[in-house]
Formats: C-alpha cells, structure tokens, sequence
C-alpha cells in the first residue's frame, strides 16, 4: 500500500509528502503534524516539567554543555536550565509550524503531473534547513512554490538560487515583484525611458535612469544587484537574431513575451534588435517564474512610444510562443 493510498493523495502530492518524510525523518502527514504540534505546545505550557519532550530538551542541553565546554550542570543552574529548555521547545515547535505552512502552499501549487526524477538530497536538505525559520508569510508563500516547483521537475532551482532567497529581505522582495512586472520572459527590462522630447539608453547619473513612476528607483535597481537578483553592469544588452517577416521581405521581427502579453518587435533588416536592458541573474530568472504576472501597460505603451523613434515597431500579438513568426493581421498597437 502507497503512500497515496494511506493518505488519499494523487501521485504528484505523494512524491511531495515522501521528500517532506526524508527530511523530517517521520511519515509526513498534512495538516496533522502542524496540528499536533499545537497541542503538544499547549500540553507543555499546562504540564511544565512534566512533559517528555521538556526532559528530552533537558538531556540535550546538558549533554551539550559537558561534552563541548565540559561545564556540568550545578543545582544552583537549574532555573537557567528551565528557561532554556522552554526556549528550544519553543524555537522547535515553531520551526516546525513554519515547515507546515510551507508544505502546505506547496501542495495546493503542486501540477497534476510530476516527473518521476528524484529531488536531490543536497537540495532537500538544503532547503529544510532555510525553509524552518521563515516566518513571514508571503516568504512562505515563496519557498512553498519553490518547493512544488522543485518536486514537479527536479534542477529547475538551483541550490545558489536557495541561497539567495535565504538572505532576501521583505522588502527586496516586494521591490523584485515590481521589477517582474516591467521585464519580459527572458528575464530582461529594457532601460528605455522617455527624457522630455527623446530617449535614450539609461546611464548612471541619467534623468533616464529614474523609473520612480514605476516604482523602481536607482537606489531599488542598485538593491535587486546587491541582492543577486539582476546581473551587475549598466552596459548590459539583449539582443535577438534576425528573422524576416513573412508577409514583407524587407523587415524582421521577433515575439516576446511580457507578463502574458504576446508582443511583436519588428524593424527594417538593418536595424538590429539590440536592446540596453536590465538583465537578471540565473536566480533572478528562476524565482521571476514564482511571480504572479502583473503588466505595466503605461510602461509598455512609453517603451513603445520611444522604439517608434528608433525605426522599431512594438504591438500586440495573439501568439503566445516567443520567436514565432506572426501575421500583421493580428496587429494591435499599443
């Protein structure tokens, strides 16, 4: 009998529930640890002393203090010893009410269908170990989609991506989350922005460089580098290869995507479809997937604005795949 048939669950949710056991080291069951865990706080705040895992702390503290400072434990160290003991039951029971919470995002994220590859170890344990102090929820809600995302296709987050979202702050996330909501797929923000009359390509100490009416500024932009989420370098390009329109020989044209909405960039063949851009990192790219999309249609409509003013052409397009040849028909300007 299966793990699935024990607990009711699809294949996809057992493979889940069998990672969550290795690392727990027990049969990991939803919701019921979470709640036992509650209870057992409770019974050791009315029972004190009394309760076995009050004495396991005991043990462990000891042991701790005799083997590696070789201290023993007087009798006048005993209310130290209560204190401590209630700390670490407390740390504990905390730790795993977090492991909780996350499990369960991940689960109600989890794809119906998962590959059958095995979650790495390495990564496993990496991850439990960050994943047991987060506390906030909105950074749980992060590390549980990272965490379905991992059961469902094993290397799609790297383990110097978990790095990086340990060592993120609130706020640099919240801040990130309004970068995705400028970038394309690719994990790229073109760094054209209207100055009075023209636009130009954003330097450091450029009016251009300032996206406060979008909610980044220099300072944000300099925050996400810091952080590891976008390649350092203010001289970073995308650029993409030359694809001839099939309805007119003489331009080219590629789609992309931004936050869901298909976009056609097309030019004479002269013009190369080179963009200034800020590029994120490889970790910035894999958690840029977790983020719900969220278009900034005014900011698409003035990097549009400024394209016209280069020979390049940007619209709507109803096809969905990037680099895909489109029909001018399906023409929709910003």
């Amino acid at each position: 009998m299966g793990i699935e048939d024990l607990l009711g669950f699809g294949k996809a949710s057992e493979k889940l529930i069998n990672v969550v056991s290795a690392a727990c080291g027990t049969l990991y069951r939803p919701l019921g640890i979470r709640r036992e865990a509650a209870a057992k706080a409770d019974e050791i705040r009315l029972l004190g002393n009394a309760s076995a895992e009050a004495e396991a702390a005991k043990i462990r503290i000891v042991g701790l203090a005799n083997a590696e400072q070789n201290i023993l434990v007087a009798d006048t160290d005993i209310e130290i010893l209560h204190r401590a003991k209630a700390r670490l039951i407390t740390r504990e029971i905390q730790r795993q009410s977090n492991i909780e919470n996350i499990v369960e995002i991940a689960l109600s994220a989890l794809p119906e269908e998962v590959s059958e590859e095995p979650v790495e170890d390495d990564w496993r344990v990496r991850f439990f170990n960050v994943a047991e102090d987060i506390t906030d929820a909105e950074m749980q809600t992060l590390w549980g989609k990272i965490l379905a995302g991992e059961v469902a296709r094993p290397g799609r987050f790297s383990l110097r991506t978990l790095d990086v979202l340990r060592n993120l702050s609130k706020h640099e996330a919240e801040v990130f989350q309004r970068a995705c909501g400028l970038a394309f797929t690719r994990g790229w923000m073109a760094r054209l922005i209207p100055t009075t009359n023209t636009f130009e390509a954003m330097r450091p100490g450029s009016s251009a460089l300032d996206f406060k009416e979008f909610g980044l500024t220099l300072d944000h932009l300099l925050t996400l580098m810091s952080a590891g989420l976008l390649a350092p370098g203010d001289a970073l390009t995308t650029s993409f290869p030359k694809k001839e329109n099939r309805v007119d020989e003489t331009k080219q044209q590629v789609v992309v995507v931004n936050n869901g909405i298909p976009i056609v960039l097309e030019a004479p063949l002269g013009i190369p479809l080179t963009f200034e851009s800020y590029v994120f990192s490889t970790a910035g790219k894999e958690l840029k997937e977790l983020i719900e999309p969220s278009p900034n249609i005014e900011y698409l409509r003035l990097l549009a604005k400024g394209l016209r003013l280069k020979n390049i052409s940007m619209y709507r397009s109803r096809h969905v795949g990037e680099s895909e040849f489109v029909d001018i028909a399906f023409r929709e300007d910003f």
